[in-house]
């Protein structure tokens, strides 16, 4: 049982969503400001703006991937404006892109000493769209600022609309909500996404038997090469799924399953060096692949809840309760974040004894980071 959804883009958008304000075109701040309506042309939107714009297109390079995001930015005084897009390569989940960049963008905030206020799904026109908006702390003092950002898609393109000022007071926050509000895709938002060649894969399956441990009775299954060691109450399935693409991840799954019981453990990776740039990108990584997980378990009726933050050495994780109403299953998940790998742990049960259980697996759990 795969639990972690394949998609070629499940981490790409780790750096594609916050806004720096640094490239951001100087316009002298009016009172009150002089908004003009914006047209982007082959940029699909529309959007009012207190002067013109600069256009810029810096790329994100993180070993073999390469991002080419298109930004418009206006500073008018203390009020920043900007505007990113991106169009997702072919085979990607705009759901999980969108995702990603909220993610990474309250992350990278909060790590710098920012307070979430509010973060919705909201209907933005005929668009379902991410809106979040932050309190924020300027470098060198104490003074409170204010961030409002809106996420959205459209058909493979992906906007990220950010409206920042160095001070929070009901005058700024009107002036964001003109710009945010004035925002709109050319033509309305579209679900329909073309075709494009899925991503090759080569998958294999093999049955590990694994050697009994002494002191329990259950089996002991292993990988030196992937840094991973547990207890099952049986043989595993060991799935392997290589897939060719810009990453060319590779997605082990070592399953144990019965018609009352799941046992997994995953391992995803190798991704290159420098993947992470920031603490914040591997909270994002943990985000994205509970997002995946609720996605799937999700599905069939299985309720998430967060336990507590785990840690693995330097290398962050957290823990999760999972129950399922319907099936009377109990269960718990894990997921590990290191340098260059995701560790996903799994486990439920409608036995008698459930906790014994899952208590047993997740004590033999033992991890070498890579």
């Amino acid at each position: 049982m795969k639990i972690v959804a394949k998609s070629p883009l499940l981490h790409l958008i780790l750096i594609a969503a916050f806004w720096s304000g640094s490239s951001a075109a100087q316009t002298p701040a009016a009172k009150p400001l002089d908004w003009r309506d914006f047209n982007a042309g082959d940029g699909g939107f529309t959007v009012k703006l207190p002067g013109t714009p600069k256009l810029s297109t810096p790329e994100f390079k993180v070993g073999p991937v390469t991002l080419a995001t298109h930004a418009y930015s206006l500073q008018a005084g203390d009020y920043g404006f900007e505007i990113y897009y991106m169009d997702l390569p072919a085979g990607s989940d705009p759901d999980s892109a969108m995702e990603g960049g909220v993610s990474n963008m309250i992350n990278s905030a909060i790590g710098r000493g920012a307070t979430v206020i509010s973060n919705e799904t909201v209907n933005h026109g005929n668009c379902a769209a991410r809106e979040v908006s932050m309190s924020t702390v300027q470098p060198g003092g104490g003074k409170h600022g204010f961030t409002d950002t809106l996420v959205l898609t459209s058909g493979m393109r992906m906007y990220t609309v950010v409206y920042g000022s160095l001070s929070d007071t009901t005058t700024t926050r009107d002036v964001g909500r003109t710009f945010i509000n004035s925002f709109m895709i050319n033509g309305g938002c579209t679900s329909m996404i073309a075709p494009g060649d899925a991503p090759n894969s080569n998958k294999t399956e093999e049955s590990i038997e694994g050697n009994p441990d002494p002191a329990t009775g259950w089996r002991i299954i292993e990988s030196s090469d992937l840094g991973v060691r547990v207890l099952m109450p049986g043989s595993a399935r060991h799935v392997v799924q290589k897939e060719s693409t810009q990453l060319q991840l590779t997605h082990h799954t070592f399953v144990y399953s019965n018609e009352e019981s799941v046992y997994s453990a995953e391992v995803i990776g190798n991704y290159p060096d420098g993947w992470h740039t920031t603490p914040a990108s591997y909270q994002t990584s943990i985000d994205l692949t509970l997002y995946a997980l609720k996605k799937n378990l999700g599905a069939v009726g299985f309720e998430i809840t967060p336990v507590r933050d785990l840690r693995l050495g330097t290398n962050p994780g957290r823990e999760f309760s999972l129950i399922n109403p319907a099936r009377g299953s109990h269960g718990r998940a894990q997921i590990y974040v290191t340098v260059n790998r995701i560790y996903v742990l799994m486990a439920f049960t409608r036995s008698e004894n459930p906790l014994t259980q899952i208590s047993q697996y997740f004590s033999s759990v033992r991890i070498s980071p890579k």
